[in-house]
């Protein structure tokens, strides 16, 4: 409670300067990337250094100080007029539709592909939405069900080894093999008297 009661728009603490966008306005409406009006070419560093290596320069220092004095841009964009001393970097590259409009991209459908040399070439998509070719396949294998049983009961030639391997099996053996108990220590002197203690 306060004997004086504060204005409504007072604030406690300190007070933060609140964003005109909230996160209902920032998420619910889509805004599309606007471009500015006039974009500037970057600087052509391979035309730059091409010319630096003309004119001889060949510290790092000098390099900098001769692209400030012979700046070269790149283009625009690809098909627009070239920078003052911009490289064609960017020149747009000559398709065979701008020759022959008729032009066809594509793989012709004269020369069959695979899928259809093996099961023709109208493929009902309901076939292979259902699976059918996957129907076709177990039922072609039940059909030689025997076939295969009896493939599956002929003996396998057993895989030969080479002396890699087998010397490869030896160290690992070798390494596996179980360490011998040593004996428990005797002095000579009383290696054969026999023991006395009795459980």
């Amino acid at each position: 409670m306060f004997a004086a009661p504060p204005a409504d728009d007072f604030v406690f603490g300190l007070k933060r300067v609140r964003d005109d966008e909230n996160a209902k306005e920032v998420t619910m409406r889509w805004s599309e990337h606007k471009p500015p009006p006039e974009p500037l070419p970057g600087p052509d560093f391979r035309a730059m250094n091409k010319l630096a290596a003309v004119n001889d320069v060949l510290d790092a220092r000098e390099t900098a100080a001769f692209r400030a004095a012979h700046h070269i841009t790149l283009r625009a964009g690809a098909g627009a007029a070239p920078a003052p001393g911009g490289s064609n970097l960017f020149v747009a590259p000559a398709l065979p539709s701008d020759a022959n409009p008729e032009h066809a991209y594509g793989k012709s459908s004269l020369v069959p592909s695979a899928e259809e040399r093996a099961f023709g070439a109208n493929v009902p998509m309901k076939a292979i939405v259902n699976g059918a070719f996957a129907d076709e396949w177990a039922r072609y294998n039940e059909s030689r069900a025997d076939e295969l049983k009896a493939l599956a009961r002929k003996p396998r030639p057993k895989p030969r080894t080479t002396r890699a391997a087998e010397a490869r099996a030896a160290a690992a053996a070798a390494k596996t093999a179980p360490v011998p108990k040593p004996a428990p220590f005797k002095m000579k002197l009383f290696e054969n008297v026999q023991s006395k203690f009795r459980e």
